[in-house]
């Protein structure tokens, strides 16, 4: 009815609404079967009791999804869970998006607590992936490549702390929302794979009402067709995306940096740049400038006819050292942006792209993505799409215990759990209140081989990972003494 007001989440198998109602949170349609139709029982089409070995692995799915966070990120607590991994893995029936449903779902609710949440796409290649185990049909431009890429869109708050993974194309099977994509008739995989990551964003932003939705991307190339795709009408959701460094015609005939160049300095920036194999860490500081633009389409938006305004970011770095190459950025989005706090927010948002660098490194370092996926051989993409949710709460940890001081140790370990962890990382009894969480996952870490040295206070993704599944054996140890 016009007065019906609506706060959660809302699931409906027909719907109509009067004008003037309102639904604030999230809206799953559920099937004829009485189940959401992302639901993890698409999983299996036959009743529970009749395939009682799959019963296992739909709860560990649900642990893997599970929005409590209570238990510690493993990939598997005893023989029980590994050979339901085995089942989930092997079954026919068993789908990526089937895997990822329930991780997905949960990410959109610990989402909802939020103001804003940014939406990063990047995107990695799994090198030495071999192409025998994909179907051609799928591979399409990279058959003849030697890895396999894929773009992840990661929900991160501005605060940095990662919240799950949106969506995985190149993993998913995303044939007929590929068709339906607004590209140009020269789009690539590759630009297909981008669109389809804003596309996932806007059809979360047109679904609910809070929190504030805005996809972030970082291209070295293929940005024209994401931006043609993020000015097109049917796209209404907020974006941010940084291009190369790079002049541009407008619509008037000028240049894009002869504008900019002539823009006042309307702020600065400064955050820690974070080492590398070729650089060093250091401290940079920018000067930011801001201009509304309407970029020339022939140039920017294959396709499209209308010219599109969009706001310019320019950040310079000041004084940069002559032996590294400067940090000079250019972003555009459809944010209005007029005053320096605006501009400086928005470039704090890029920078939660760091998160989508820890994540990859949790995937490549931690669990070791590129060794692991040969184990798997006729069911490459489920493993790999089961191993990217275990990276993301290996990630999620890390990040909590570094960035949310506060943040109760309940949220991420049972009583069982870090009780033991102290007890065998401290070697004496655990206290009746449970220590900082930051100090407990340092606890953990030392099971995996980490050494805190000085200055080296923030373990690795690698010794958390191998710490996580080494803690797990003692508790079921404890455990079975307890039962005892």
């Amino acid at each position: 009815a016009s007065s019906a007001r609506i706060h959660g989440t809302l699931y409906y198998g027909t719907l109509s609404m009067d004008d003037g109602a309102e639904i604030h949170g999230r809206m799953v349609r559920l099937g004829t079967d009485g189940q959401p139709v992302h639901s993890l029982n698409k999983l299996v089409t036959s009743p529970e009791a009749e395939i009682p070995s799959l019963s296992p692995s739909r709860r560990m799915l649900d642990k893997l999804g599970n929005t409590a966070v209570s238990n510690p990120p493993l990939s598997c607590t005893g023989w029980e869970e590994t050979r339901s991994a085995f089942h989930l893995l092997s079954d026919p029936k068993a789908t990526v998006d089937g895997i990822l449903a329930k991780h997905i779902n949960c990410t959109e609710a610990r989402g909802v607590g939020y103001a804003r949440v940014l939406c990063h796409q990047s995107r990695f290649e799994i090198n030495d992936f071999s192409e025998e185990n994909v179907n051609p049909q799928e591979q399409g431009d990279h058959s003849a490549k030697r890895g396999m890429p894929l773009y992840p869109l990661l929900a991160v708050t501005p605060e940095q702390i990662p919240l799950g993974l949106l969506a995985i194309p190149g993993l998913e099977a995303n044939a007929q929302a590929i068709k339906a994509l607004p590209l140009s008739p020269q789009a690539s995989i590759d630009d297909a794979a981008w669109a389809l990551g804003l596309m996932r964003v806007n059809e979360l932003a047109n679904s609910i009402s809070a929190p504030t939705l805005t996809y972030l991307a970082d291209l070295e190339t293929g940005f024209r067709e994401l931006l043609a795709v993020a000015t097109h009408p049917d796209c209404h959701v907020d974006w941010l995306i940084r291009i190369p460094y790079r002049d541009g015609p407008l619509a008037n005939g000028e240049s894009l940096f002869d504008v900019l160049d002539n823009a006042s300095i309307l702020g600065e920036i400064g955050f820690e740049q974070p080492v590398s194999r070729t650089r060093r860490s250091r401290m940079v500081r920018q000067h930011v400038r801001v201009a509304r633009v309407v970029l020339d389409a022939n140039s920017w938006t294959p396709g499209r006819t209308k010219d599109p305004s969009v706001v310019a970011l320019l950040a310079n770095e000041i004084n940069p050292p002559t032996d590294e190459e400067p940090q000079d950025w250019l972003l555009l989005t459809n944010i209005p942006t007029k005053t320096s706090n605006e501009a400086v927010e928005r470039l704090r948002w890029y920078l939660s792209s760091r998160q989508s660098d820890a994540y990859l490194k949790v995937l490549r370092t931690g669990l070791r993505i590129e060794e692991r996926h040969a184990d798997q051989r006729n069911r490459a993409k489920l493993h790999l799409a089961y191993q990217m949710v275990l990276a993301w709460r290996v990630t999620y940890l890390i990040m909590l215990a570094k960035e949310s001081q506060e943040t109760p140790i309940e949220q991420v370990f049972t009583s069982e759990e870090w009780k033991a962890i102290y007890l065998i990382s401290q070697r004496q009894p655990a206290p009746e209140q449970p220590p900082a969480l930051i100090d407990l996952v340092r606890m953990v870490a030392s099971l995996g081989g980490f050494v805190s040295r000085g200055g080296d206070d923030h373990p690795g993704p690698s010794t958390v990972w191998v710490g996580l599944q080494r803690a797990s054996h003692l508790v079921e140890a404890f455990s079975e003494q307890g039962a005892d």
